[in-house]
């Protein structure tokens, strides 16, 4: 089983060829969804380990071929690489219960609650590809320890919810000048409850505060276009303006 961490939020890395315990991670000091309250914490220190065997490189993949074409990370959950099979060609928009139902330059990550799903590896934005993705999501092992591999974000659109595993839903980041998109297990709320995480919304929402006011879930919209909002609802922007692809994106109040 494998963990991401995500540079703003935390899910784990799918069962593979070996089952890889690694989390996906974001660091905090990254974006953050309009509304969110941002957490900070560090980790444990990692402990002192044998060093590290590489097999084969993750980026570019490299070391590899014949029925193993893959470079991966193993089960040995220290960052370490060994080839596997490729059975099946996932991307991020597939679910995977095992690595190997991931194509080449893929691997498989959990939040450890929720299915897995495959995870583009990288090492810079220019490695991932779609509108809104870029090189955040950095893996760690069981105890959280980063393992120093990142993978990109979804590329998806957080209007339209398209762009993400089944079951998942698209939000957009607030960073800056490079706002971008991932996607997470929603937790339901409805429109109009009180939350303090987008995360505890319903897919195509957002939890937002306006005007200081306290946090609720909101619908997402695309600002200069009220159709994005119910009838008598005008599609409001961020104080922070969350733009991505060229489209910026509120909420409808």
């Amino acid at each position: 089983m494998k963990h991401f961490s995500w540079l703003a939020a935390a899910l784990i890395a799918g069962c593979g060829f070996g089952d890889n315990n690694v989390t996906r991670t974001t660091p905090d000091a990254g974006g953050h969804l309009p509304g969110d309250g941002c957490s900070t914490c560090a980790p444990d220190a990692a402990p002192v380990d044998a060093p590290v065997s590489h097999a084969c490189a993750l980026l570019p993949q490299s070391g590899c071929s014949g029925g193993t074409p893959a470079c991966d990370l193993t089960t040995a959950d220290d960052g370490s690489t060994a080839c596997r099979a490729v059975t099946s060609q996932g991307t991020s928009n597939d679910h995977c219960s095992v690595d190997t139902a991931c194509r080449t330059g893929y691997t498989c990550v959990h939040d450890g609650a929720n299915l897995p799903f495959c995870s583009r590896f990288c090492a810079q934005d220019a490695d991932c590809t779609g509108t809104g993705s870029r090189c955040l999501d950095e893996l760690v092992d069981a105890h959280d320890h980063p393992l120093g591999v990142i993978t990109c974000t979804n590329a998806c659109d957080p209007y339209a919810q398209s762009g993400c595993p089944s079951g998942m839903g698209c939000l957009g980041f607030d960073d800056g000048t490079s706002d971008y998109t991932d996607c997470e297990y929603m937790g339901g709320k409805a429109d109009g409850a009180a939350c303090m995480h987008s995360v505890e919304c319903s897919e195509g929402s957002s939890c937002v505060s306006v005007g200081g006011g306290a946090a609720m879930c909101e619908p997402n919209c695309i600002v200069g276009n009220d159709n994005t909002c119910d009838v008598n609802e005008t599609c409001v922007g961020f104080t922070s303006p969350l733009v991505i692809g060229g489209v910026e994106y509120g909420a409808c109040q």
